[in-house]
C-alpha cells in the first residue's frame, strides 16, 4: 500500500436562535493510500486552528510509523509515577484467573522496594545496569534475589504486552542462577501445608495434586 499523507477538516454545526452556527471542527488523517481514516474532535470552531491541529496529529502519527517518536500509549506511561502503573498492575493481577492474593502481594511488595531503593520514579528510570548493580549488593538468597528480578521482569513485560513500553530493558540480564545455593534443603510438604496450598493454588490445583503422587 502507497504512503500516501491526507488530512481534512468538517464544521460541526448546531442550532441556535434558529440559525446553524459552526460550535467545533472534526476532522481525519491518513498514512497510506485509501487506508483507514482516523477521526478526531479538533476542539475549535475556528477553521485554521483546526486545520492546523489535525496536521500535528498526522505529523505525530507518521512519525510513531516511521519510529522518529514513540506511540501515545508509551508517552502517557513514561509520565505517569512508578506507583500508579504498579497500582494498574496490581489490579491487573487481581483479576487474573488463579491468581493467588499472596503473589499479588508478594509480587507488589517487591515492586515497591525496588522502586524505593533503585530510586524508580518513572518507568524511563529502569535500568539493567542499575538493576544489576542493585541486586548484588542485596543480602538475601539467591532463589529471593530471582524472585526480584522475575517479578520486575513480569512487570515490565507487561507494560510491554499493554503497549506502554517499547522493550524491556530487563530483558538481555542473565537469570540468576539458583542451583547448588539453596540455603535450605527441600523436604517433602506435610498434609496440613499440602491442603492449604491447594486452596490458594486456582488452576493449578490439578499439577501441584500430580507432583505429590
Amino acid at each position: 500500500m502507497k504512503k500516501v499523507f491526507h488530512a481534512k477538516v468538517y464544521p460541526v454545526y448546531h442550532l441556535v436562535g434558529g440559525r446553524e452556527v459552526i460550535v467545533n471542527f472534526r476532522g481525519y488523517y491518513t498514512l497510506v493510500e485509501n487506508g483507514v481514516r482516523k477521526w478526531k474532535a479538533l476542539g475549535t470552531p475556528n477553521r485554521e486552528i483546526a486545520q492546523k491541529r489535525i496536521m500535528e496529529l498526522a505529523l505525530q502519527a507518521q512519525r510513531v510509523q516511521e519510529g522518529m517518536a514513540a506511540p501515545d500509549s508509551q508517552r502517557e506511561a513514561a509520565g505517569k509515577q512508578i506507583g500508579e502503573l504498579f497500582a494498574d498492575y496490581e489490579k491487573y493481577l487481581t483479576g487474573k484467573l488463579g491468581c493467588a492474593k499472596k503473589h499479588v502481594h508478594d509480587t507488589t511488595t517487591r515492586l515497591k522496594r525496588m522502586a524505593r531503593e533503585i530510586s524508580w520514579r518513572a518507568v524511563n528510570d529502569i535500568r539493567a545496569d542499575r538493576f544489576e548493580s542493585w541486586i548484588a549488593d542485596l543480602t538475601c538468597s539467591a532463589k529471593t534475589k530471582k524472585e526480584y528480578q522475575v517479578s520486575a521482569c513480569a512487570f515490565l513485560n507487561w507494560l510491554v504486552s499493554t503497549k506502554r513500553l517499547g522493550i524491556n530493558p530487563l530483558a538481555g540480564l542473565s537469570q540468576i542462577d539458583t542451583r547448588g545455593k539453596q540455603v535450605r534443603e527441600s523436604r517433602s510438604y506435610t498434609e496440613g501445608e499440602l491442603l492449604k496450598l491447594f486452596e490458594v493454588a486456582g488452576q493449578y490445583r490439578s499439577g501441584y495434586a500430580k507432583g505429590t503422587t
